[in-house]
């Protein structure tokens, strides 16, 4: 058979292209310590690799968000513990300056130091983690507490939201890792006793009544409707018998007794019979008597909580009301018991992450091992396999070398 030079080089041509990409794979091989480099190496097998990077990718974020989770409990607790002891120095503060054997003056010193507390509770309230709030809810770009006056303040209002910070921990599963400054800092709900039970009024300038509320923690519209309940039945015992009606407005936080126009009654904050136990702090009311009228609102928000203890143990040191200092006793334990409580929560959920921490780690440790095993080569037989695709490529250079010098001449 006749066989043109043309043929002979095409067909030398091909072997040693095949030569020349299966050295380069041998040697991909080699460099990158892996068998599968590119969907053609083992479309099934880059599947699986590809499947377990996005898997692996997941728990690397996954990883991050507990680190950041893990970051806003960390301050949380120190926030908290910062706060309990605060809270329990001022305790101890308080039962002091309530025995009746200290002074005016000592009691206004006491009182410097309750304000200098406030302005660190304040800061505290306002700290951040991470360049944002930790105490605003999911506004955390929001400074959430502000005073209406920075020197003595009165009122504080809340610029965050009810939602906390949460982070993703799994692929359906979040946990709230900031908090809501209302949740911390104000409450819901108002605690009872012996230390601001009563009312006492007076009907049409008749003889003084006394309305005493029940013993509880009681939300405002509760409150609202336990002390109509009390008036009433001052009224019907000692009074007219007139029909109260009293409300709670949620969005002002304030309270309104009116007497449905039976009666022009007087409240007695300040010159009652029980005044030392009046519940007008509580309400929202001014600590004076009113002068007489058919509808009465609170002259503030009602509010309840940390600061507003602070503010109402601070006033009562510096007027000298030793009636006042003891009120504020069972909320400072209240709000000590919060902190306590909050600091359990954190405990609880910082628990819950370290255990999510070493199952992403086992996780990441698996998933890595299997993904290499479908992945890696065998590197001494990638080094062997290169060094004979290298010999293999050697001996067809040198083969073609010889054949692509052939001709008639050469049988001449």
């Amino acid at each position: 058979m006749r066989v043109v030079q043309k043929s002979i080089f095409d067909n030398t041509s091909y072997r040693l292209d095949n030569l020349t990409e299966a050295l380069q794979n041998a040697n991909e091989v080699v460099t990158t310590g892996k068998r599968i480099n590119q969907i053609s190496d083992d479309p099934v097998g880059m599947s699986s690799v590809m499947s377990l990077q996005s898997s692996l990718n997941q728990l690397t974020q996954l990883g991050r968000n507990i680190n950041t989770g893990q970051s806003w409990l960390n301050a949380g607790e120190t926030a908290a513990g910062d706060m309990q002891t605060m809270l329990v120095n001022l305790k101890t503060l308080a039962l002091s300056m309530a025995n009746g054997s200290e002074i005016a003056p000592d009691r206004a010193n006491a009182a410097v130091q309750v304000q200098e507390d406030i302005k660190q509770m304040y800061d505290i309230a306002n700290s951040q983690v991470n360049g944002m709030y930790l105490f605003a809810g999911t506004k955390g770009n929001v400074q959430p507490f502000k005073f209406d006056n920075t020197d003595t303040p009165t009122q504080v209002a809340y610029n965050g939201n009810q939602t906390g910070f949460a982070i993703k921990t799994g692929e359906n599963s979040t946990m709230t890792v900031g908090f809501s400054g209302q949740d911390v800092f104000e409450s819901q709900t108002v605690t009872i006793d012996s230390t601001n039970q009563n009312l006492d009024f007076k009907e049409n300038g008749g003889a003084e009544l006394t309305a005493t509320i029940p013993a509880g923690t009681y939300t405002g519209s509760d409150l609202a409707q336990l002390v109509q309940n009390a008036m009433d039945t001052a009224s019907a015992k000692g009074g007219i018998g007139a029909t109260y009606h009293v409300s709670y407005d949620t969005d002002t936080k304030k309270f309104s007794i009116d007497d449905g126009g039976g009666a022009n009654f007087q409240l007695l904050w300040n010159s009652g019979t029980h005044k030392d136990t009046n519940i007008g702090a509580e309400m929202g009311f001014n600590v004076s008597d009113e002068s007489g009228a058919n509808t009465y609102t609170s002259d503030n928000a009602a509010q309840w909580g940390i600061f507003n203890t602070l503010f109402n143990l601070r006033d009562a040191l510096q007027n000298n009301d030793t009636a006042g200092i003891s009120k504020s006793l069972s909320k400072l334990d209240d709000a000590a018991n919060q902190m306590d409580n909050i600091i359990s929560q954190i405990g609880y959920k910082g628990s819950a992450l370290q255990a999510k921490t070493n199952i992403i780690s086992d996780l990441n440790l698996s998933e890595t091992k299997q993904q290499s095993t479908i992945q890696d080569a065998d590197v001494v037989s990638a080094i062997t396999n290169l060094q004979s695709k290298q010999i293999a490529y050697q001996a067809a250079l040198a083969s073609s070398s010889q054949i692509m010098k052939l001709s008639l001449v050469n049988y001449m």
